[in-house]
């Protein structure tokens, strides 16, 4: 089936699609919190190219869940928008508040968030303080690079710069993808943008709209959003993901009816474009596997101890047991200090057993534990100290170049 837009006063079938468009936008706010930013954008970028009836309309249906939602959430969580939504706002709350007293740390994390969330092939852990900025500025580069390469083919009916731009865009990111860099922004996991550039200039209004609601979206996720987090590709822009690819085709194929012999050879550049970014994807669709194979191995050596309480450092390691949390008692520590009343607390307990995994792995000294332990009557010794080699991308800094976890049991020494 085949959608044509003839112009916004003609489109006869906008009081059931804004209805329907409503409808499912504000049913997204009980799913993720940037669909507030995404309605947000689909109602302007509706009045801009639709006009404002049509967004009222859509405006209207929206609220409709929308009202359900936050009743809902006001029932269950104590607020409108949710334990997630409360969190979320209370934090930009606080930095702009803080911005109107230092403007500069509010343009750089903002600087931070769109590093981050457009070009970055950082590891998770780095968002704070970036690691690969010249790596990241050059597999996006290529993107940038392939894209003015072929707009450039396509205004001058040139086949092979068509043909060598779709090339060159996706050649930086399958081959960050391929060494083993872990991509996060949109430009080197969406080599399909390289093509944007001939929607920006496409009259169509099936074009225009799709692009304005990503371009809003986008520039409303990075006022707003955090910076970091474990993620392969944009997490926070993946809804602009289709939005771009909606623009993108309509104007590939308005190009080709305006280039008569150039349609096979811009199917080709589609292809190769696609291709790319499915390449990318598997790579990390393998890393993620990897990840999720890791920690279950951790999960079922874990269950393979007969220690009660579980103790660590790394978060990751926790979330990968949660499933223990209704039979073992988790612990999480931050820092020595932390580990040490811990220890104590332990000992008042007369814990038998309990099982420690440090995130600085080999380098903790697990005599360490043993020794805080003599300060009192209840004393631990280690009886099994294993070290599992894997690789799993954690949140924090402090985790960096993680390649092995370390599970340490204790048990109350007898003599």
């Amino acid at each position: 089936m085949r959608w044509r837009f003839s112009s916004p006063p003609a489109w006869r079938g906008v009081p059931p699609l804004a209805f329907l468009a409503g409808m499912l936008a504000g049913l997204g706010f009980w799913l993720r919190t940037e669909m507030y930013l995404f309605t947000l954008a689909l109602i302007l970028a509706t009045w801009r190219v639709l006009g404002r009836r049509v967004a009222a309309r859509l405006s209207v249906w929206a609220l409709v869940p929308a009202l359900a939602v936050w009743a809902l959430n006001l029932h269950l969580f104590g607020h409108p928008l949710g334990l997630k939504g409360e969190a979320a706002v209370g934090a930009r709350l606080s930095e702009a508040h803080s911005a109107l007293r230092t403007v500069t740390s509010w343009t750089r994390r903002r600087i931070l968030a769109a590093y981050d969330l457009l070009i970055s092939t950082e590891q998770p852990q780095d968002g704070e303080q970036p690691a690969r900025v010249p790596a990241s500025l050059a597999v996006s580069g290529t993107v940038a690079a392939g894209g003015a390469l072929l707009v450039w083919g396509v205004r001058t009916q040139d086949p092979t710069r068509v043909l060598a731009g779709a090339v060159v865009a996706v050649f930086g990111p399958l081959w960050a993808a391929v060494t083993g860099q872990h991509l996060m922004g949109l430009l080197p996991t969406t080599p399909l943008l390289a093509a944007l550039p001939l929607a920006v200039r496409s009259p169509l209004p099936e074009v225009r709209l799709p692009l304005l609601v990503g371009a809003l979206y986008t520039a409303a996720v990075l006022a707003t959003a955090s910076v970091g987090g474990l993620q392969w590709g944009p997490r926070y822009l993946l809804p602009a993901v289709p939005l771009f690819a909606w623009a993108v085709f309509p104007a590939l194929a308005h190009s080709a009816r305006s280039w008569p012999s150039g349609g096979r050879v811009l199917r080709w550049a589609v292809a190769i474009l696609v291709a790319g970014g499915l390449g990318v994807q598997t790579a990390g669709f393998v890393a993620i596997r990897s990840n999720v194979a890791a920690l279950a191995a951790l999960s079922e050596e874990v269950e393979r101890r007969s220690a009660p309480v579980l103790v660590s450092g790394a978060e990751p390691v926790l979330r990968a047991v949660v499933h223990l949390y209704f039979r073992r008692v988790l612990l999480r520590v931050d820092g020595p200090e932390a580990l040490r009343e811990v220890v104590r607390k332990l000992a008042q307990a007369r814990v038998r057993e309990w099982t420690y995994i440090p995130f600085t792995g080999a380098r903790f000294d697990r005599t360490q534990i043993e020794r805080w332990s003599e300060e009192g009557d209840w004393r631990f010794r280690v009886v099994r100290d294993e070290i599992l080699p894997m690789a799993f991308v954690a949140e924090a800094r402090d985790y960096r170049a993680v390649t092995s976890v370390r599970l340490i049991t204790y048990r109350r020494r007898s003599w």
